[in-house]
């Protein structure tokens, strides 16, 4: 959206997985995935929701652009799976990491 403000930007709304939750009533064990793909914002968006998520068991699906997630912000996962999709011509990685928590038996 940046190239269609002269100025490069323009104010949004903004509210955090926590605070939509909480207006929502709904509780995080009740969530079956959360899927994130914000176009390159990963790693703003990440080092805070990924551990959050990862600390309630939270399963997570996120698309990446140009780099690879950090691992460490799925610690805590029992399985955390990554795939390259494809490549850039300059050889940057698209993928996504799927985390998941142990499954119950």
């Amino acid at each position: 959206m940046t190239r269609l403000v002269p100025t490069g930007g323009m104010p949004v709304d903004s509210w955090t997985l926590p605070a939509i939750l909480e207006a929502e009533e709904v509780r995080p064990d009740d969530i079956s995935l959360v899927k994130i793909d914000v176009e390159g914002y990963e790693f703003t968006l990440m080092p805070q929701l990924g551990p959050w998520l990862a600390e309630r068991q939270v399963p997570v699906c996120v698309a990446f652009h140009r780099r690879q997630l950090d691992q460490g912000w799925f610690r805590g996962y029992a399985n955390v799976t990554e795939r390259i999709e494809a490549r850039l011509p300059n050889g940057e990685p698209l993928g996504q990491v799927t985390a998941l928590p142990e499954l119950p038996a």
